[in-house]
């Protein structure tokens, strides 16, 4: 039992240790989070590519993160009754985006410890009043 708990903790840290030298010098956007009413097309494509579905009143949340080499929107998508919920990201790139995969919630919750920077249009509720 011992020998079982000291590798899935060395299994942890390696995948920590991983997660970190990958976004190493990371930054991300603004966190948005919304009801799924407002983003139809991202539930019909999380229905469509990771037969994922839900209700207008379920929960999104979105964000950009950009590294050396990488560009990526990230989202975690909750369903309000039953409690599933799924973490997903895409590559963007010109024109076209990749498509959507399903990541670890670690995955998301690292985008997360990204420097925030402000990307253009700033929310509102950036902006200082004069």
């Amino acid at each position: 039992m011992k020998s079982l708990l000291l590798g899935v903790a060395l299994l942890a840290l390696l995948t920590c240790s991983m997660a970190v030298l990958e976004l190493d010098g990371c930054v991300r956007g603004y966190v948005q989070v919304g009801p799924a009413s407002e983003n139809v097309s991202l539930r019909r494509e999380l229905k469509k590519q990771l037969n994922f579905s839900m209700n207008s009143d379920d929960t999104i949340a979105e964000l950009f993160v950009k590294n050396n080499d990488r560009k990526v929107y990230a989202g975690f998508a909750g369903r309000r009754n039953g409690g599933k919920s799924i973490t997903f990201e895409f590559d963007v790139s010109g024109t076209k985006n990749g498509p959507l995969t399903a990541i670890p919630f670690s995955t998301f919750f690292n985008y997360l410890e990204c420097e925030q920077a402000y990307f253009k249009p700033a929310p509102a509720e950036a902006v200082l009043p004069k």
